[in-house]
């Protein structure tokens, strides 16, 4: 008899009462029982736990079988087809790129990838932004990895959108990969130029600064520091401005010729103010709240890596 009134983990309680301990009858039993439950208001969830109670009730031979199955449907080539994509993107072929990337994105249908009940879905491009997740997070719900990097591949459509100029066309995707990976500083520099474009710089700097305290390598941390120059130098304040574009080369000599060409412009508009050491900087800038280097959390995690 179905309830629909039960929450979605008192069936899986239910479901599991039922069981018997024997491999092959359990796995019809719960079979049946998620039918029972497919238009439950929870069902994706019910659905999606049984099934996870189903998997490890197989054997090594159901489950090499359930894989065959799969990679004969086609599913199990996401790595390699990403993989090209990124090579059609680094030969400057975004329209092809993003067409792959969509078509690539409608075949893997994981709607499984949502909140539920239960569940969170999450994929992340190293241990590290794992790691910064866990630290982070709030939520009591189970955190699952994604089968593959989708977060990356809708990444990649905003980017490719970016770079053919249909800026409407790229938040939405990029919305999904920080959705996805909530840690990553590169797609979130990524929204944060969307939002630049769309002259939202509000948005801008809150996206910025949530990257920057992410930030775990050198350059990842300059692009923060040139983002607030940007925006200290909109709003004419060409001295902290000048500050920030400075203290970015400590991070990354390569964006010297983005910072000089910025330095030019308030050179131009205001004058270069008054050099001052690094350290002076480092201190103004503490004092106006924005962080300097990388975030406490960052450099524990990195510390903690160091030592295992």
């Amino acid at each position: 008899m179905r309830d629909h009134n039960l929450t979605a983990q008192q069936v899986i309680e239910k479901a599991q009462a039922g069981l018997s301990g024997t491999a092959d009858y359990d796995i019809r039993y719960l079979d049946k029982f998620a039918d029972r439950y497919v238009d439950h208001p929870e069902g994706p969830t019910i659905v999606r736990e049984i099934g996870r109670m189903i998997a490890g009730l197989m054997s090594p031979e159901q489950l090499a079988r359930f894989e065959d199955v799969l990679e004969d449907d086609g599913m199990a080539d996401f790595d390699e087809q990403l993989s090209r994509a990124h090579e059609m993107v680094a030969a400057g072929d975004c329209p092809e790129a993003r067409e792959a990337l969509t078509s690539l994105l409608e075949r893997y249908t994981f709607n499984a990838l949502t909140e539920d009940a239960l569940n969170e879905y999450r994929c992340f491009g190293n241990d590290l932004e794992h790691a910064l997740y866990e630290a982070t997070r709030a939520s009591n719900l189970t955190l699952r990895m994604a089968p593959n990097n989708y977060a990356h591949a809708h990444f990649l459509i905003g980017f490719c959108s970016v770079a053919l100029d249909e800026v409407e066309k790229a938040e939405a995707p990029l919305r999904r990969a920080v959705s996805l990976n909530p840690v990553s500083p590169i797609y979130l520099y990524e929204l944060g130029e969307v939002l630049k474009m769309r002259g939202l710089l509000d948005d801008f700097r809150a996206v910025t600064v949530r990257a920057m305290y992410f930030a775990y390598t050198d350059e990842l941390l300059a692009r923060g520091y040139r983002n607030l120059g940007f925006l200290a130098s909109e709003e004419r304040d060409f001295a902290h401005a000048a500050e920030l574009f400075v203290f970015s080369l400590e991070f990354d000599e390569g964006g010297q010729s983005f910072v000089e060409n910025e330095l030019e412009y308030i050179a131009a508009h205001d004058g270069l103010p008054e050099p001052v050491s690094v350290d002076q900087i480092a201190e103004n800038l503490g004092a106006a709240g924005i962080q300097v280097g990388p975030s406490d959390l960052v450099r524990a995690i990195l510390e903690s890596s160091d030592t295992e």
